[in-house]
């Protein structure tokens, strides 16, 4: 990752952690097996997914930072919390920060 997109990278988490935290979140993991069945549970994995992201960042794991951003993209979008253009603006960011 360049230093343009682990900037870029770092703004998302932000923008995801102030999500959470405006909604009570706290980072807990769950097992690969749970269902989750509230947006409670939800939102907390995402939290301690957002830890997990930044060593991504730091390790030069895009590919996999990508996958996780996407995961979370889905669980907030069913939640109702965020919309696909607001990833999709997070997006564009994510994959033309080197441009």
């Amino acid at each position: 990752m360049t230093e343009k997109s682990k900037q870029a990278a770092m703004k998302a988490l932000e923008f995801f952690d102030h999500e959470l935290r405006t909604r009570g979140a706290e980072p807990k993991m769950h097992d690969r097996a749970t269902r989750f069945t509230s947006e409670k549970e939800t939102l907390d994995h995402c939290a301690k997914m957002l830890e997990e992201m930044k060593a991504f960042i730091a390790e030069d794991r895009f590919d996999k930072f990508m996958r996780w951003v996407c995961w979370m993209q889905g669980a907030l979008n069913t939640q109702g919390i965020l919309t696909i253009d607001d990833f999709r603006q997070m997006n564009l960011a994510l994959l033309h920060a080197d441009d």
